[in-house]
Protein backbone atom coordinates (compact mmCIF):
# COMPACT_ATOMS: atom_id res chain seq x y z
CA UNK A 1 0.00 0.00 0.00
CA UNK A 2 1.09 3.71 -0.52
CA UNK A 3 2.84 4.84 2.55
CA UNK A 4 1.72 7.35 4.80
CA UNK A 5 3.99 10.32 3.86
CA UNK A 6 3.61 13.63 3.39
CA UNK A 7 2.49 15.00 -0.27
CA UNK A 8 5.01 17.06 -1.89
CA UNK A 9 5.53 17.18 -6.00
CA UNK A 10 9.44 15.39 -5.30
CA UNK A 11 11.17 13.51 -8.17
CA UNK A 12 14.01 11.32 -7.47
CA UNK A 13 13.33 10.13 -4.57
CA UNK A 14 11.45 6.68 -5.31
CA UNK A 15 11.94 6.56 -8.77
CA UNK A 16 14.08 8.11 -11.83
CA UNK A 17 12.24 9.31 -14.98
CA UNK A 18 14.08 11.68 -17.42
CA UNK A 19 17.46 13.25 -17.16
CA UNK A 20 15.94 16.51 -17.55
CA UNK A 21 16.42 19.75 -15.03
CA UNK A 22 12.90 22.09 -14.46
CA UNK A 23 15.35 24.92 -13.60
CA UNK A 24 17.00 26.92 -16.85
CA UNK A 25 20.80 27.18 -15.56
CA UNK A 26 21.37 23.45 -15.06
CA UNK A 27 19.90 22.75 -18.75
CA UNK A 28 22.11 21.33 -21.04
CA UNK A 29 22.32 23.42 -24.12
CA UNK A 30 24.94 20.50 -25.52
CA UNK A 31 27.41 23.49 -27.19
CA UNK A 32 30.12 21.01 -27.44
CA UNK A 33 27.56 18.59 -28.55
CA UNK A 34 27.27 15.05 -26.69
CA UNK A 35 31.23 14.72 -26.60
CA UNK A 36 31.36 15.98 -23.01
CA UNK A 37 29.11 13.03 -21.60
CA UNK A 38 30.68 10.59 -24.06
CA UNK A 39 33.75 11.53 -22.49
CA UNK A 40 32.51 10.91 -19.07
CA UNK A 41 31.38 7.31 -20.16
CA UNK A 42 34.52 6.74 -21.70
CA UNK A 43 36.74 7.79 -18.39
CA UNK A 44 34.39 5.65 -16.45
CA UNK A 45 34.42 2.65 -18.55
CA UNK A 46 38.70 3.36 -17.94
CA UNK A 47 37.87 2.84 -14.33
CA UNK A 48 38.63 6.49 -13.75
CA UNK A 49 36.41 9.28 -12.54
CA UNK A 50 33.67 11.16 -14.52
CA UNK A 51 35.09 14.16 -13.76
CA UNK A 52 38.34 15.43 -16.40
CA UNK A 53 40.31 18.08 -14.67
CA UNK A 54 43.76 18.83 -16.23
CA UNK A 55 47.11 19.44 -13.64
CA UNK A 56 48.56 22.39 -14.62
CA UNK A 57 51.78 21.41 -12.54
CA UNK A 58 51.71 18.24 -14.12
CA UNK A 59 51.81 19.88 -17.25
CA UNK A 60 54.58 22.60 -16.31
CA UNK A 61 56.78 19.18 -14.58
CA UNK A 62 56.48 17.66 -18.18
CA UNK A 63 58.20 20.57 -19.71
CA UNK A 64 60.70 20.96 -17.26
CA UNK A 65 62.06 17.63 -16.74
CA UNK A 66 62.63 17.18 -20.49
CA UNK A 67 65.56 16.89 -22.37
CA UNK A 68 65.86 19.62 -24.38
CA UNK A 69 69.55 21.02 -26.58
CA UNK A 70 68.49 24.31 -26.09
CA UNK A 71 65.67 26.73 -24.42
CA UNK A 72 63.43 27.30 -28.06
CA UNK A 73 63.38 23.85 -28.32
CA UNK A 74 62.21 23.76 -25.17
CA UNK A 75 59.58 26.44 -25.48
CA UNK A 76 58.27 24.84 -28.75
CA UNK A 77 57.48 21.47 -27.32
CA UNK A 78 55.68 23.33 -24.56
CA UNK A 79 53.70 25.65 -27.18
CA UNK A 80 53.08 22.25 -28.81
CA UNK A 81 51.81 20.40 -26.29
CA UNK A 82 49.34 23.16 -24.87
CA UNK A 83 48.15 23.35 -28.03
CA UNK A 84 47.33 19.52 -28.45
CA UNK A 85 46.48 19.67 -25.22
CA UNK A 86 43.43 22.88 -26.06
CA UNK A 87 42.21 20.77 -29.30
CA UNK A 88 41.82 17.56 -27.45
CA UNK A 89 40.36 19.26 -24.99
CA UNK A 90 37.68 20.88 -27.90
CA UNK A 91 36.71 17.90 -29.30
CA UNK A 92 39.80 17.89 -31.92
CA UNK A 93 40.56 14.15 -31.67
CA UNK A 94 42.65 11.61 -33.61
CA UNK A 95 43.08 8.86 -31.33
CA UNK A 96 40.36 6.73 -29.21
CA UNK A 97 41.55 7.29 -26.10
CA UNK A 98 41.69 11.18 -26.32
CA UNK A 99 37.69 11.16 -26.62
CA UNK A 100 38.15 10.56 -22.78
CA UNK A 101 39.95 14.29 -21.80
CA UNK A 102 36.86 16.39 -22.80
CA UNK A 103 35.91 18.06 -19.84
CA UNK A 104 32.48 18.57 -18.98
CA UNK A 105 31.03 22.46 -19.92
CA UNK A 106 32.93 24.65 -18.32
CA UNK A 107 29.79 26.63 -16.23
CA UNK A 108 29.33 24.32 -13.34
CA UNK A 109 25.54 24.80 -14.09
CA UNK A 110 25.53 23.49 -17.27
CA UNK A 111 27.54 20.80 -16.41
CA UNK A 112 24.83 19.44 -14.26
CA UNK A 113 22.65 18.78 -17.63
CA UNK A 114 25.41 17.04 -19.05
CA UNK A 115 26.30 14.88 -15.93
CA UNK A 116 22.19 14.36 -15.70
CA UNK A 117 22.21 13.02 -19.51
CA UNK A 118 25.93 10.91 -18.09
CA UNK A 119 24.43 8.69 -15.39
CA UNK A 120 21.05 8.11 -17.62
CA UNK A 121 23.31 6.88 -20.49
CA UNK A 122 25.94 5.33 -18.49
CA UNK A 123 22.76 3.17 -16.06
CA UNK A 124 20.99 1.79 -19.55
CA UNK A 125 24.09 0.85 -21.84
CA UNK A 126 27.34 0.81 -19.82
CA UNK A 127 26.38 -0.34 -16.25
CA UNK A 128 25.10 -3.81 -16.78
CA UNK A 129 27.47 -4.23 -19.19
CA UNK A 130 30.90 -2.70 -17.94
CA UNK A 131 33.62 -5.93 -18.56
CA UNK A 132 32.18 -6.65 -22.23
CA UNK A 133 32.47 -2.77 -22.94
CA UNK A 134 35.63 -2.55 -21.34
CA UNK A 135 37.19 -5.79 -23.76
CA UNK A 136 35.58 -4.06 -26.97
CA UNK A 137 37.63 -0.93 -26.30
CA UNK A 138 41.07 -2.53 -25.15
CA UNK A 139 41.41 -3.88 -28.59
CA UNK A 140 41.01 -0.02 -30.11
CA UNK A 141 43.54 1.73 -27.48
CA UNK A 142 46.74 1.85 -29.02
CA UNK A 143 48.62 4.20 -26.70
CA UNK A 144 51.46 7.29 -28.04
CA UNK A 145 53.51 9.77 -26.50
CA UNK A 146 50.61 12.22 -26.42
CA UNK A 147 48.37 9.80 -24.74
CA UNK A 148 51.06 8.96 -22.25
CA UNK A 149 51.53 12.47 -21.70
CA UNK A 150 47.80 13.02 -21.03
CA UNK A 151 47.42 10.61 -18.40
CA UNK A 152 49.75 12.10 -16.20
CA UNK A 153 48.49 15.72 -16.71
CA UNK A 154 45.23 14.27 -15.49
CA UNK A 155 44.33 15.09 -11.59
CA UNK A 156 44.00 12.24 -9.87
CA UNK A 157 40.40 11.55 -8.69
CA UNK A 158 38.38 8.86 -7.17
CA UNK A 159 37.13 6.05 -9.45
CA UNK A 160 33.59 5.99 -10.57
CA UNK A 161 31.25 3.71 -7.93
CA UNK A 162 28.05 5.75 -7.51
CA UNK A 163 25.09 2.97 -7.35
CA UNK A 164 22.59 3.47 -10.09
CA UNK A 165 20.08 5.64 -10.51
CA UNK A 166 18.02 4.70 -14.01
CA UNK A 167 16.39 1.37 -14.36
CA UNK A 168 17.06 -0.55 -17.79
CA UNK A 169 13.63 -0.41 -19.10
CA UNK A 170 14.58 -1.99 -22.49
CA UNK A 171 16.67 -4.71 -22.12
CA UNK A 172 16.45 -5.59 -26.18
CA UNK A 173 18.01 -2.02 -26.61
CA UNK A 174 20.71 -2.57 -24.24
CA UNK A 175 21.77 -6.09 -25.96
CA UNK A 176 21.70 -4.07 -29.69
CA UNK A 177 24.00 -1.45 -28.28
CA UNK A 178 26.69 -3.75 -27.17
CA UNK A 179 26.46 -5.91 -30.45
CA UNK A 180 26.41 -2.59 -32.54
CA UNK A 181 29.42 -1.52 -30.21
CA UNK A 182 31.57 -4.84 -31.19
CA UNK A 183 31.08 -3.98 -34.67
CA UNK A 184 31.46 -0.52 -34.46
CA UNK A 185 35.17 -1.06 -32.84
CA UNK A 186 36.39 -3.27 -35.83
CA UNK A 187 37.34 0.15 -37.58
CA UNK A 188 38.58 2.26 -34.83
CA UNK A 189 39.30 5.13 -37.46
CA UNK A 190 35.26 5.01 -38.37
CA UNK A 191 34.83 4.63 -34.09
CA UNK A 192 36.61 7.55 -33.20
CA UNK A 193 35.03 9.88 -35.71
CA UNK A 194 31.51 8.32 -35.23
CA UNK A 195 31.13 7.26 -31.88
CA UNK A 196 29.61 10.51 -30.35
CA UNK A 197 26.98 9.93 -33.14
CA UNK A 198 26.62 6.48 -32.16
CA UNK A 199 25.66 7.27 -28.47
CA UNK A 200 23.11 10.25 -29.19
CA UNK A 201 21.02 7.94 -31.35
CA UNK A 202 20.95 5.17 -28.62
CA UNK A 203 19.97 8.20 -26.24
CA UNK A 204 17.23 9.52 -28.31
CA UNK A 205 16.13 5.84 -28.60
CA UNK A 206 15.74 5.34 -25.24
CA UNK A 207 14.55 9.00 -24.26
CA UNK A 208 11.59 8.88 -27.05
CA UNK A 209 10.71 5.46 -26.07
CA UNK A 210 10.77 5.56 -22.33
CA UNK A 211 8.32 8.71 -22.94
CA UNK A 212 5.80 7.29 -25.35
CA UNK A 213 5.79 3.59 -23.50
CA UNK A 214 5.18 5.24 -19.86
CA UNK A 215 1.95 7.46 -21.55
CA UNK A 216 0.99 3.78 -22.05
CA UNK A 217 0.75 3.51 -18.52
CA UNK A 218 0.53 -0.69 -17.62
CA UNK A 219 0.27 -1.60 -21.06
CA UNK A 220 4.04 -0.32 -21.64
CA UNK A 221 6.31 -2.62 -24.26
CA UNK A 222 9.59 -3.44 -23.04
CA UNK A 223 10.04 -5.39 -26.39
CA UNK A 224 8.41 -3.53 -29.42
CA UNK A 225 9.32 0.07 -30.03
CA UNK A 226 6.75 2.64 -31.03
CA UNK A 227 7.53 3.90 -34.61
CA UNK A 228 8.46 8.03 -33.76
CA UNK A 229 9.33 8.99 -37.49
CA UNK A 230 12.32 10.70 -39.08
CA UNK A 231 12.86 12.35 -42.16
CA UNK A 232 16.19 12.87 -43.55
CA UNK A 233 17.70 16.57 -42.64
CA UNK A 234 18.42 16.96 -46.38
CA UNK A 235 14.91 16.33 -48.29
CA UNK A 236 12.17 18.55 -48.68
CA UNK A 237 9.03 17.66 -46.41
CA UNK A 238 5.07 17.76 -46.59
CA UNK A 239 2.27 17.87 -44.03
CA UNK A 240 1.13 14.72 -45.58
CA UNK A 241 4.20 12.48 -44.37
CA UNK A 242 4.71 10.50 -41.74
CA UNK A 243 7.10 12.12 -40.22
CA UNK A 244 4.86 15.54 -39.97
CA UNK A 245 2.15 13.28 -37.80
CA UNK A 246 4.60 10.75 -35.90
CA UNK A 247 7.63 12.71 -35.44
CA UNK A 248 8.51 16.02 -33.43
CA UNK A 249 4.53 16.63 -33.63
CA UNK A 250 4.13 13.80 -31.90
CA UNK A 251 6.82 13.43 -29.26
CA UNK A 252 5.87 17.56 -28.28
CA UNK A 253 2.07 16.14 -27.43
CA UNK A 254 3.85 12.91 -25.53
CA UNK A 255 6.05 15.05 -23.25
CA UNK A 256 3.73 17.89 -22.81
CA UNK A 257 2.14 16.84 -19.64
CA UNK A 258 5.17 14.33 -18.67
CA UNK A 259 6.36 16.21 -15.57
CA UNK A 260 3.31 14.44 -14.13
CA UNK A 261 4.70 11.10 -14.54
CA UNK A 262 7.65 12.03 -12.80
CA UNK A 263 5.49 12.77 -9.50
CA UNK A 264 3.28 10.27 -9.50
CA UNK A 265 5.82 7.42 -10.14
CA UNK A 266 7.62 9.10 -7.07
CA UNK A 267 4.31 9.16 -4.89
CA UNK A 268 3.35 4.88 -6.06
CA UNK A 269 6.87 4.43 -5.27
CA UNK A 270 6.31 5.33 -1.34
CA UNK A 271 4.51 2.13 -1.10
CA UNK A 272 5.05 -0.86 1.43
CA UNK A 273 5.93 -3.64 -0.58
CA UNK A 274 8.80 -2.82 -2.92
CA UNK A 275 12.00 -3.31 -1.58
CA UNK A 276 13.24 -1.64 -4.99
CA UNK A 277 12.63 1.72 -6.34
CA UNK A 278 12.41 2.65 -9.66
CA UNK A 279 9.00 0.86 -10.50
CA UNK A 280 6.72 2.14 -13.54
CA UNK A 281 3.28 1.51 -13.92
CA UNK A 282 3.85 -1.94 -15.61
CA UNK A 283 6.12 -2.98 -13.36
CA UNK A 284 2.87 -2.55 -10.31
CA UNK A 285 0.61 -4.41 -13.35
CA UNK A 286 3.15 -7.35 -13.58
CA UNK A 287 3.10 -7.68 -9.09
CA UNK A 288 -0.45 -7.79 -8.99
CA UNK A 289 -0.88 -9.99 -11.49
CA UNK A 290 0.97 -12.74 -9.14
CA UNK A 291 -0.47 -11.45 -6.69
CA UNK A 292 -3.69 -11.72 -7.14
CA UNK A 293 -7.10 -9.49 -7.83
CA UNK A 294 -7.71 -8.89 -4.08
CA UNK A 295 -4.14 -7.35 -3.63
CA UNK A 296 -4.38 -5.58 -6.39
CA UNK A 297 -7.80 -3.82 -5.54
CA UNK A 298 -6.53 -3.09 -1.72
CA UNK A 299 -3.78 -1.20 -4.11
CA UNK A 300 -5.97 0.51 -6.01
CA UNK A 301 -8.38 1.57 -2.77
CA UNK A 302 -5.47 2.24 -1.32
CA UNK A 303 -4.25 5.25 -3.43
CA UNK A 304 -7.84 6.49 -3.71
CA UNK A 305 -7.66 6.69 0.51
CA UNK A 306 -4.21 8.19 0.21
CA UNK A 307 -5.72 11.12 -2.15
CA UNK A 308 -8.36 11.78 0.27
CA UNK A 309 -6.76 11.71 3.57
CA UNK A 310 -3.19 13.53 2.06
CA UNK A 311 -3.45 14.82 -0.86
CA UNK A 312 -6.79 16.51 -0.20
CA UNK A 313 -6.22 17.73 3.02
CA UNK A 314 -2.77 19.35 1.81
CA UNK A 315 -4.45 21.09 -1.10
CA UNK A 316 -7.29 23.27 -0.99
CA UNK A 317 -8.66 22.60 -4.93
CA UNK A 318 -8.08 18.90 -4.25
CA UNK A 319 -11.92 17.41 -4.90
CA UNK A 320 -10.98 13.29 -3.73
CA UNK A 321 -12.17 10.98 -6.05
CA UNK A 322 -14.65 8.60 -4.48
CA UNK A 323 -13.23 4.55 -4.80
CA UNK A 324 -15.52 2.86 -7.24
CA UNK A 325 -14.12 -0.48 -7.91
CA UNK A 326 -11.55 1.22 -10.06
CA UNK A 327 -8.73 -0.86 -12.06
CA UNK A 328 -5.05 -0.48 -11.67
CA UNK A 329 -4.67 1.68 -14.72
CA UNK A 330 -8.29 3.74 -14.25
CA UNK A 331 -6.29 4.81 -10.34
CA UNK A 332 -3.19 5.40 -12.02
CA UNK A 333 -4.77 8.08 -14.41
CA UNK A 334 -6.70 9.43 -11.87
CA UNK A 335 -3.41 10.43 -9.94
CA UNK A 336 -1.75 11.84 -12.84
CA UNK A 337 -4.93 13.75 -13.58
CA UNK A 338 -4.94 15.63 -10.12
CA UNK A 339 -0.98 15.79 -9.95
CA UNK A 340 -1.04 17.30 -13.41
CA UNK A 341 -3.21 20.22 -12.14
CA UNK A 342 -1.22 20.90 -9.57
CA UNK A 343 2.55 21.45 -11.81
CA UNK A 344 2.43 24.93 -12.96
CA UNK A 345 2.92 25.91 -16.18
CA UNK A 346 6.52 27.76 -15.68
CA UNK A 347 7.74 23.85 -14.48
CA UNK A 348 5.94 22.37 -17.47
CA UNK A 349 7.55 25.09 -19.89
CA UNK A 350 11.15 24.65 -18.82
CA UNK A 351 11.18 21.12 -18.05
CA UNK A 352 10.05 20.18 -21.74
CA UNK A 353 12.60 22.93 -22.98
CA UNK A 354 15.32 20.63 -21.73
CA UNK A 355 14.00 17.80 -23.91
CA UNK A 356 13.58 20.12 -26.57
CA UNK A 357 16.97 21.16 -26.43
CA UNK A 358 18.30 18.01 -27.07
CA UNK A 359 15.81 17.91 -29.91
CA UNK A 360 16.83 20.58 -31.35
CA UNK A 361 20.48 20.16 -31.33
CA UNK A 362 20.50 16.73 -32.55
CA UNK A 363 17.41 16.28 -34.77
CA UNK A 364 15.84 19.07 -35.78
CA UNK A 365 15.05 20.39 -39.24
CA UNK A 366 13.34 23.67 -40.19
CA UNK A 367 10.53 22.82 -42.10
CA UNK A 368 9.36 25.86 -42.57
CA UNK A 369 5.55 26.39 -42.62
CA UNK A 370 5.64 23.36 -40.79
CA UNK A 371 7.67 24.21 -38.17
CA UNK A 372 10.39 22.33 -36.73
CA UNK A 373 10.25 18.62 -37.63
CA UNK A 374 12.29 15.46 -36.23
CA UNK A 375 15.19 14.43 -38.72
CA UNK A 376 18.63 12.44 -38.76
CA UNK A 377 21.66 13.97 -40.29
CA UNK A 378 23.40 11.79 -43.34
CA UNK A 379 26.35 11.07 -41.13
CA UNK A 380 24.05 9.87 -38.17
CA UNK A 381 22.10 7.97 -40.85
CA UNK A 382 25.50 6.21 -42.28
CA UNK A 383 26.88 5.26 -38.57
CA UNK A 384 23.37 3.60 -38.09
CA UNK A 385 23.56 2.14 -41.41
CA UNK A 386 26.82 1.24 -40.82
CA UNK A 387 25.87 -1.16 -37.77
CA UNK A 388 23.35 -2.70 -39.39
CA UNK A 389 25.26 -3.75 -42.20
CA UNK A 390 28.07 -5.27 -40.25
CA UNK A 391 32.03 -5.03 -40.57
CA UNK A 392 33.97 -5.03 -43.23
CA UNK A 393 32.99 -7.57 -46.47
CA UNK A 394 29.68 -8.14 -44.98
CA UNK A 395 26.93 -6.99 -46.45
CA UNK A 396 22.86 -6.80 -46.02
CA UNK A 397 20.10 -7.35 -48.27
CA UNK A 398 18.23 -3.71 -48.59
CA UNK A 399 14.52 -4.68 -48.20
CA UNK A 400 15.90 -6.00 -44.60
CA UNK A 401 17.73 -2.73 -43.70
CA UNK A 402 14.50 -0.76 -42.90
CA UNK A 403 13.79 -3.53 -39.79
CA UNK A 404 17.28 -3.84 -38.73
CA UNK A 405 16.96 0.68 -38.59
CA UNK A 406 14.18 0.45 -36.62
CA UNK A 407 15.78 -1.99 -34.04
CA UNK A 408 17.83 1.12 -33.42
CA UNK A 409 15.12 3.65 -33.42
CA UNK A 410 15.14 4.44 -36.94
CA UNK A 411 12.07 4.80 -38.38
CA UNK A 412 11.27 6.07 -42.06
CA UNK A 413 8.53 6.53 -44.15
CA UNK A 414 8.38 5.52 -47.94
CA UNK A 415 9.36 8.58 -49.58
CA UNK A 416 12.41 8.66 -46.60
CA UNK A 417 13.56 5.40 -47.86
CA UNK A 418 14.21 6.31 -51.66
CA UNK A 419 15.87 9.40 -50.09
CA UNK A 420 18.37 7.25 -48.26
CA UNK A 421 18.44 4.78 -51.60
CA UNK A 422 19.43 7.08 -53.46
CA UNK A 423 22.13 8.60 -51.04
CA UNK A 424 23.79 5.01 -50.78
CA UNK A 425 24.09 4.20 -54.40
CA UNK A 426 25.49 8.46 -54.71
CA UNK A 427 28.25 7.19 -51.56
CA UNK A 428 28.56 3.91 -54.04
CA UNK A 429 27.27 1.33 -50.64
CA UNK A 430 24.87 -0.19 -53.01
CA UNK A 431 25.06 -3.43 -55.27
CA UNK A 432 22.93 -2.81 -58.66
CA UNK A 433 20.09 -5.10 -59.02
CA UNK A 434 21.11 -7.39 -61.83
CA UNK A 435 19.27 -8.25 -65.37
CA UNK A 436 17.99 -11.59 -63.38
CA UNK A 437 16.17 -9.41 -60.67
CA UNK A 438 18.28 -10.67 -57.85
CA UNK A 439 18.09 -8.46 -54.13
CA UNK A 440 20.43 -5.07 -54.23
CA UNK A 441 22.35 -5.05 -51.15
CA UNK A 442 23.82 -2.56 -48.95
CA UNK A 443 27.94 -2.84 -48.56
CA UNK A 444 29.86 -3.03 -45.42
CA UNK A 445 30.57 1.33 -44.37
CA UNK A 446 32.75 -0.16 -42.14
Amino acid sequence: MIGETGYSLNRRKNTYVTPFPTRNPERANFEAGFSPVMAAVLRVIGNESKYYERNDQAVEEIIENGKFDQEPSKAAFANYLKNEMKEIENGNVYKFEQLKYIPFTETSKEAKGELMYFHFFYDLFIRQNIEEIQEIFSAVESQDLLSTIMNLTMVEQANFDEPAQYKQLFPFMQKQFVEDLRVLATNPTFLITNLEEFFVQYCYFALTQMIVQTNRYTKFNAEKPFPVVLFLNTESTQKWRDGYRYGYKLLKEEFRYFYAHEHVLNILGANTFADNGNWFYHDYATFFKEQGPEAEQQFVQSIYQWIEEVMAVRIDDVTPIPYKHQTLEEAFRDLVELVRLQVKDEVYSRYTKAFDMFLRRFYRKNGGSLGSLLAVSPKQLLTMIAVCVGPKNSRLELNYLWAELEKRGVFLDDQTKEEVVHLLDQLNYLDKKSDSGDAQYVKAIL
